[in-house]
């Protein structure tokens, strides 16, 4: 049984007076705090397999490159590729 604020009655409890919201709704919907956590992490994952790349390109000597088909003005062109894919 329920008060009701109009009057001093009690009447019966309806259904909609019973519902609940449970933990398990919340986290089901879309938290926007949890995709940019996810978001971010993931850009910073691409970033430093960049930076990676770039680095381990730019430490090799011209004629390293040379032997895997490269010059020194396709390292930043082929470390992004890397990271981030050919159709980025």
């Amino acid at each position: 049984m329920v008060a009701t604020e109009a009057s001093n009655s009690l009447r019966p409890a309806t259904q909609k007076d019973e519902t609940m919201t449970y933990a398990s709704d919340i986290l089901h919907g879309r938290d926007p705090w949890v995709e940019l956590k996810a978001d971010l992490a993931a850009r910073w994952s691409r970033y430093s397999a960049y930076r990676a790349t770039l680095s381990e390109l730019s430490a090799l000597s011209t004629k390293e490159l040379a032997d895997i088909g490269l010059n020194r003005s396709q390292i930043r062109s082929v470390a992004f590729e890397h990271a981030y894919g050919p159709e980025a």
